[in-house]
């Protein structure tokens, strides 16, 4: 413990008392005040019982001041400044109040090695084992980092240490749980009342609390002990701070949550921008799509009531156009796509996948019972997954869907001959004279229809969208052929080819379009793919129509013209349903792919 210079060596007025009573000297009486007087020598007289002070000579004097480190003239200031009176005792009787644990041969204790405590005592003694609860509770935490020092309570000092001069070198201990916890180490008491806590605090006291303080006995001459609780159930300050901090952290991860939507919607606004504008078409005529892409919605079929059709709301659910032929990949992938343009509202795509019934409705009648499937979606398509067989015959047009419930769906579809009756409406001025009959219903429609359902049937490899956007397979895979075969030539519109709907692409602009143009190059790939499977190409010939697209658009500038010329022509030609026309776009293609 470190000693001051000048230390100054007490006695309490009870030792007075035992002074007076002893057989050296008469007995004396009480001090009328709570104040002690000076005993000096070896004679034991009590000259301090009066108050005054008895002379001493120049070597006491010299002494006095060399071993107790105090004088008139610091009992002086002691006085003008208010503090109490304080009692000096001589080098050869040391006052018990140094509180060695040890008396010496005249009954006091002895000074503590080093010299005698530094504090000087007032009336009444320090108070010992007295539990002094803290104001406010510091607790340890490793997210306030090192617990370096607290604040004593005044009435700790003023009880236990009265009169004290601070700063004051004491011994530190912890009692966790009334348990001793550890060994003491040094500490000091700053001038403010404030006491380091040394080695004590993370990370053995994480999550603690300092409940009160005490002063004891044993330990040293200045041992003082910090009580520790490892379960606290106090109300105060901390812990309204604790809760504070709890509604903080609340608050941050309530803004990052907030930051994260707005981050989504955000992209999901970006992707809809760059998204052409998706046209839900039906197995109707040309005129009726551009209707449909027009309002969004889908036009409704002719045959049916209007709660069958595909383009009309109904009173318990929306519908939107789909314009699909279920195929023998349809049949083995169990899996029907359309256009997220119109569902996203219905079922945005953070729910999916989603688990749903599905009901299905074949020439306006029921079909099957409803089947389970699966609601799933990527960034440019939805898709119904479902699970077990196909109920929908091959060669079946799926003409559009109507939402039933939160769960529930219901797919609309017609057979071959009736989507061929339905491609019987008036077409675009654009089309050609003989592919624009005047009649409504197409009398001469169902022949047609029915001559290319059977290759329909055996070779479509599915005329639905991929879930990702396809790479190419390969350049010039597959073996070469002089030309690709020869598809049908109905005078009348391919229903095949009008149920397709190819998505009509948009040329990005020029400034900072280019990922908008990959993304149009992407989809043009996929168009073309899909108008190569709904005429019944095999494999090879697809790969090759494939490989001559992805040629085409790989450099951004032969990529615009391609989107602004050859895309536009068989976009064209699948509206008007003019078979001629799409085969020789792909065989151009295929050509191009062959090259390549």
């Amino acid at each position: 413990m470190r000693v001051k210079s000048r230390a100054v060596p007490l006695i309490f007025p009870d030792e007075l008392d035992e002074l007076a009573t002893s057989e050296d000297s008469p007995a004396l009486p009480a001090p009328a005040q709570p104040l002690g007087a000076v005993a000096g020598g070896s004679d034991g007289d009590a000259h301090g019982s009066t108050g005054t002070k008895r002379p001493r000579s120049e070597s006491e004097d010299s002494d006095s001041d060399g071993a107790c480190g105090t004088g008139d003239h610091e009992e002086e200031q002691g006085q003008a400044a208010g503090g109490p009176r304080l009692v000096a005792a001589s080098p050869d009787r040391a006052s018990p109040s140094t509180l060695s644990g040890a008396p010496d041969q005249h009954g006091a204790a002895a000074a503590p090695a080093g010299g005698p405590l530094p504090v000087a005592v007032a009336a009444g003694g320090p108070v010992f084992d007295k539990v002094y609860g803290m104001k406010r509770h510091p607790w340890f935490s490793r997210l306030r980092g090192t617990l370096n020092s607290i604040q004593l309570p005044r009435l700790f000092l003023d009880d236990c240490f009265p009169g004290a001069e601070l700063p004051l070198d004491v011994q530190l201990r912890a009692e966790v749980d009334g348990q001793p916890w550890g060994e003491r180490t040094d500490s000091r008491i700053s001038v403010n009342g404030i006491i380091t806590l040394g080695s004590l605090g993370l990370p053995e006291l994480d999550g603690c609390r300092i409940s009160g303080v005490r002063r004891v006995a044993q330990g040293g001459p200045c041992a003082v002990d910090l009580l520790v609780s490892s379960v606290w159930e106090g109300n105060d300050g901390d812990a309204e701070q604790q809760q504070l901090q709890l509604q903080l952290q609340q608050l941050q991860q309530q803004q990052q949550q907030q930051q994260q939507q707005q981050q989504q919607q955000q992209q999901q606004q970006q992707q809809h921008a760059r998204e052409p504008a998706a046209k839900p078409l039906t197995a109707s005529a040309p005129a009726a799509h551009v209707a449909a892409a027009a309002s969004g919605r889908g036009a409704s079929a002719p045959s049916g009531p209007p709660e069958q059709g595909t383009g009309a709301a109904a009173d318990d659910g929306e519908q939107w156009g789909a314009g699909s032929s279920i195929s023998t990949r349809t049949h083995k992938e169990r899996t029907i796509y359309f256009s997220s343009r119109v569902p996203q509202t219905m079922w945005p795509p953070d729910t999916l996948p989603l688990q749903v019934t599905a009901s299905f409705v074949l020439d306006g009648a029921p079909h099957c019972a409803p089947r389970t499937a699966w609601l799933k979606a990527n960034q440019k398509m939805y898709r119904l997954c479902i699970e077990g067989p196909m109920p929908l015959p091959i060669g079946s047009m799926v003409e559009g869907f109507r939402r039933l419930g939160p769960v529930s769906i219901e797919v609309q579809a017609v057979l071959a001959s009736m989507a061929a009756s339905a491609a019987g409406v008036p077409a675009a001025p654009r089309s050609k004279p003989a592919a624009a009959p005047n009649g409504g219903g197409g009398a001469g429609g169902g022949g047609d229809a029915e001559q290319g359902s059977g290759p329909e049937s055996e070779g479509d490899g599915g005329a639905q969208e991929e879930d990702e956007q396809q790479a190419p397979q390969h350049g010039g895979g597959g073996p070469a052929q002089a030309a690709l075969p020869t598809g049908l030539q109905p005078r009348e519109p391919d229903p095949r080819l009008v149920a397709l709907g190819l998505r009509h692409i948009d040329l990005p602009p020029l400034a900072g379009g280019e990922e908008a143009l990959a993304d149009a190059a992407g989809i043009a790939f996929e168009e073309a793919e899909r108008a190569a499977l709904a005429l019944g190409l095999p494999l090879a010939d697809v790969d090759l129509v494939c490989a001559g697209v992805q040629a085409a658009t790989e450099a951004p500038a032969e990529a615009r013209r391609f989107l602004s010329m050859e895309y536009r022509r068989l976009w064209r030609a699948c509206e008007a349903g003019d078979a001629d026309r799409v085969e020789g776009w792909l065989k151009r293609a295929a050509a191009r792919g062959r090259a390549s």
